[in-house]
């Protein structure tokens, strides 16, 4: 496997989701911009476009509505927010969510084809799992769906390695950064 989903170390301002610990500023009846402390020299940046196909499914399910930090978020819905937005995840939900995410990334690894999987993998999209000039993204414009569903799985191992150090860069997160709170996701 020569290509892999690009997990870039700090922060890019372009179309890429920024993940982060943070802590929150108790006291406050909404929560504005200002009341964040990012701890920026642990950022990670993902390109929306990865997290769309590969991600966003986790980060809506684990979503904690019910997290005081996401209820009194200035000018937000109570849902994940995908611009420019803080989506506050607890350390224990991270946590969750990452070992559903290596279950998920072991089951591609062992029965691509399991129906368990179609929720997560129903995003999937081999233009988001090639370089940008690779034949595959050249083939795939004029392919079945069939054989779009072929390509993926073909090129499998391009997420599952994605998922595993997606993971390990969460849990290097907590592990270095146990006096903040939260994790936060934040679209572009």
């Amino acid at each position: 496997m020569s290509f892999q989903i690009e997990i870039i170390h700090g922060h890019d301002s372009g179309s890429y989701f920024w993940i982060m610990p943070v802590r929150c500023r108790s006291g406050v009846h909404v929560l504005g911009i200002c009341d964040v402390e990012e701890k920026r020299d642990a950022e990670i940046s993902i390109e929306e476009e990865n997290v769309a196909s590969f991600l966003a499914v986790f980060f809506r399910k684990y979503f904690d509505k019910d997290l005081i930090w996401n209820r009194i978020r200035e000018d937000c819905e109570i849902e994940f927010e995908w611009y420019l937005e803080h989506n506050f995840y607890t350390y224990p939900t991270i946590q969750i969510m990452l070992q559903e995410i290596q279950n998920v990334a072991n089951l591609l690894k062992t029965d691509c084809t399991n129906p368990l999987l179609d929720e997560y993998k129903a995003q999937f999209s081999i233009y988001d799992m090639t370089e940008p000039d690779s034949i595959l993204r050249e083939e795939a414009y004029v392919a079945t769906e069939e054989r779009k569903k072929q390509m993926i799985e073909e090129n499998i191992d391009v997420v599952i390695d994605f998922y595993h150090r997606f993971c390990t860069e969460l849990s290097k997160m907590i592990e270095e950064a146990p006096d903040y709170q939260c994790i936060s996701i934040m679209g572009p």
